[in-house]
């Protein structure tokens, strides 16, 4: 034996302290056969010592008969038993799942098994050494521990793993983890352990017991919780299965073993089991059992009272993952927290990695695949239900290889990179914008109304691209060809609509570039009709075929106009006199409500200071005009108002803007801003449309409205709803209280002019008094109220 080395490696790591205790206990046991008993006793006390000391892993010498003759400090320290206690005492008494072919060993023949012992996982290695006259026999045990490398390796099989279960069960194993390394106090981790049992496994109850490691023998109710909805009779009945054999819990763990499911009817329960049932309520229980200090002796009850219920493995799995890292929290902070920190730097790599997978090295946009993957996901909400309707937009750069050739692919590159982010500014953040190779792009538009929303994203990624690019030192200019498909049912696989609207891009180059084609034929004839719309508007614009009209608000007090909304009409060469509902929201997503709305201002003002001029009276006649979102939007409207003011010189405070709830709702720090501005050129503000929004109070006090608009919808249906009477009259005890005139939309009848004067509301304009008339109507009407007055 003198001179001979053993090895033994696991997980194909080296060997680790344990060879060194395999070779110095092999020279121990070599020297004390060669001395006399004298000798022997000091240099078995003397390399013992040294030996022994040197050796970090647990070590155990036991004799022929598995009885313990030896063991070293790393041992006792493992045990913690005391050492008189310890000679003599059968292994198995200590380390009770130690396999039984673990300890028939073959002489110089090593036997490796992993245990757990106090919690931890360990390598145990076993091996017989005698002499050559087979006058000493003895058998030694070295536990390499492997606890962490366990637990990693747990870690890494949920992080690695691709199934939708372990995916959830990897979050909720690194979020535990997290939870359990700040905690320091069983009471804490094993409540927190109780929660998140309940929450994700949804069951009314849960007791655990934990061991006195004082009296083996006993275990204590370390938590006891319910769920939100638990039974009044299972919260109050204070009775437990487990608790039932409390003295003898080992027994009764011994015969649940892994885990345990009881029904309330099964044919074989016991009288207690049966009384704890009718007791606490409940229909069914899941009993667990967890390895810790080498026995099990973590136990989990687990009840639910609501229906009949059969964990299945996963569950059981899942909670038991939990439970073993709620006992390492318990035991070892500090591993738990080094076991933290590996995963969430493996979380990183992968992340990373996962990421490189799925996207474009020179833009970061998503690549072929993850568009696949997402376009997938589209064409499965559409098949589901139509109105989850999507798009592609398939770009092809024109003439980019001359711009590559040219420049060089450095700066081809850079182009591609700033051609991708100019294409994410012009879509939402839930849509998705992928490079798919070489200079094509494609966008998945989610969601979406119908082909108008595809085409004017076509529009604006155009727009966007024609203000060129500086790359280096040289300004660049390009283009896209863009090929558009909306989704169909018959469309199977992602690829067939990308295969479509390549051709619809090819149908684009074919028609000189920068410009989109749509390669649906059911959405054709609507895609023209808003194109030839779009058309006409602008046209419109150029020509001027707009025209204001006018409905006055009457004062009910003196039965006279005092102000006059403003509303345009459009004068369409074909068509006739256009509604505004059927233009103004194309004209607000195309970018063309900002010169409809100025011309509208302009028109509104010079006809307000004409009749000023020629019906004086006080306080002066005024005109309202309504402001549109995107209006609202852009800053540059203050200069607008400012210089129609300046050109027509209206009374003021006789301009009127109104605005309402939808338009200041998103950006209300801005509109805020340009609100107060406007304000400052004597320009009043009104809420139009109040009471239909949830948010009405909180824009009168945040914003500086001067008067409100009782929406119609509340006079049309005072006369048949009391409710409504109310709610009216609510209102405008508020506008009195506030300061704030209140202006009633929609009168048709005299019956409802009667009734809103009796609620105290004054001013008021519908189609009672007039319909939107031309401008000369309007000044007959007050030609006549002069002559009256």
């Amino acid at each position: 034996m003198l001179g001979m080395i053993f090895q033994v490696g696991f997980n194909n790591q080296s060997i680790v302290p344990g060879l060194v205790a395999y070779v110095s206990c092999a020279l121990l046991v070599v020297f004390t056969t060669r001395f006399s008993a004298k000798q022997n006793n000091d240099i078995n006390l003397t390399v013992k010592e040294k030996t022994f000391g040197l050796i970090n892993s647990p070590i155990i010498v036991l004799d022929v008969n598995d009885n313990i003759i030896d063991l070293n400090q790393a041992a006792h320290k493992l045990i913690n038993f005391p050492n008189a206690k310890l000679i003599g005492l059968p292994v198995r008494k200590l380390l009770t799942n130690l396999p039984y072919d673990m300890l028939d060993v073959k002489s110089e023949k090593i036997q490796t098994c992993e245990i757990m012992v106090n919690g931890r996982w360990y390598v145990c290695s076993g091996i017989q050494i005698s002499d050559q006259e087979e006058l000493v026999n003895a058998k030694i045990l070295v536990l390499d521990e492997i606890t962490e490398q366990k637990l990693t390796d747990k870690t890494i099989k949920l992080l690695e793993s691709e199934t939708k279960k372990l995916c959830e069960e990897k979050n909720i194993f690194v979020e535990s983890i997290s939870i359990f390394s700040e905690m320091n106090k069983p009471d804490l981790i094993f409540n927190s352990l109780a929660e998140k049992i309940i929450s994700l496994l949804d069951i009314t109850s849960i007791f655990i017991f934990y061991p006195d490691h004082s009296n083996p023998e006993n275990n204590r109710l370390l938590v006891e919780a319910y769920g939100d909805d638990v039974g009044v009779n299972e919260k109050g009945s204070n009775t437990s299965f487990l608790a039932q054999h409390q003295g003898i819990l080992q027994e009764e763990s011994n015969r649940v073993k892994d885990y345990k499911i009881l029904h309330v009817d099964d044919v074989d329960l016991t009288e207690e089991y049966r009384q704890v049932f009718i007791l606490s309520s409940c229909k069914s229980i899941l009993l667990l059992t967890v390895e810790s200090k080498g026995q099990p002796n973590i136990y989990i009850e687990m009840r639910e009272s609501r229906r009949f219920r059969d964990f299945n493995v996963d569950e059981i799995s899942l909670c038991q993952s939990l439970i073993m890292l709620a006992g390492i929290a318990n035991d070892n902070f500090g591993l738990l927290n080094k076991l933290g920190v590996a995963i969430e730097e493996r979380i990183l790599v992968e992340e990373r990695s996962q990421y490189d997978t799925n996207h474009d090295k020179i833009t970061g946009l998503p690549n072929r695949a993850l568009l696949l993957d997402r376009l997938s996901q589209a064409l499965g909400r559409y098949k589901r239900e139509e109105k989850n309707v999507y798009a592609i937009l398939l770009l092809d750069l024109d003439k980019f290889k001359i711009i590559n050739d040219s420049l060089g692919h450095r700066a081809g590159d850079q182009l591609l990179a700033s051609i991708g982010q100019r294409i994410l500014e012009c879509v939402r953040d839930v849509d998705t914008v992928a490079r798919i190779g070489g200079d094509e792009f494609v966008v998945l538009l989610v969601d979406i109304k119908d082909i108008g929303d595809a085409i004017y994203t076509a529009e604006r990624i155009q727009h966007s691209l024609s203000k060129g690019f500086l790359i280096g030192s040289h300004e660049v200019y390009t283009s896209a060809s863009i090929g558009i498909t909306m989704g169909r049912v018959t469309y199977d696989n992602p690829a067939d609509i990308l295969r479509d609207a390549d051709a619809s891009m090819y149908c684009a180059k074919d028609f000189g570039g920068a410009c989109y084609a749509i390669y649906d034929e059911d959405m054709l004839y609507q895609a023209r009709k808003l194109l030839n719309t779009l058309n006409d508007l602008r046209r419109a614009i150029k020509n001027n075929e707009f025209e204001v009209f006018y409905q006055p608000i009457i004062s009910f007090s003196s039965n006279r106009p005092i102000c006059f909304e403003a509303l345009i009409r459009w004068h369409h060469p074909e068509r006739g006199l256009v509604n505004p509902n059927d233009f103004i929201p194309i004209a607000e997503e195309h970018g063309l409500i900002g010169a409809i709305g100025e011309m509208v201002l302009k028109a509104a003002c010079k006809q307000l200071k004409i009749w000023q001029d020629k019906f004086p009276q006080d306080p002066p006649l005024s005109v309202s005009v309504n402001i549109s979102a995107k209006q609202l939007e852009d800053a540059r409207l203050i200069e607008v108002v400012r210089n129609v003011i300046e050109e027509y010189q209206p009374a003021h405070g006789s301009l009127i803007l109104e605005i309402t709830e939808s338009s200041i709702i998103r950006e209300t720090e801005s509109a805020l801003f340009i609100l107060t501005e406007l304000k400052s050129l004597g320009v009043k503000i009104y809420l139009d449309d109040f009471g239909v929004g949830y948010s009405s109070l909180n824009i009168l006090h945040k914003f500086p409205i001067d008067n409100i608009k009782l929406d119609r919808l509340f006079v049309a249906r005072m006369a048949k709803d009391q409710k409504d009477i109310e709610i009216v009259r609510t209102i405008v005890e508020l506008g009195i209280q506030l300061d704030k005139v209140v202006v009633a939309e929609g009168i048709e009848s005299l019956g409802q002019q009667r009734l809103l004067q009796k609620l105290n509301c004054n001013f008021g304009q519908g189609f009672y008094f007039s319909m939107p008339v031309k401008s000369y109507k309007i000044s007959r009407m007050l030609s006549k109220a002069m002559n009256f007055a």
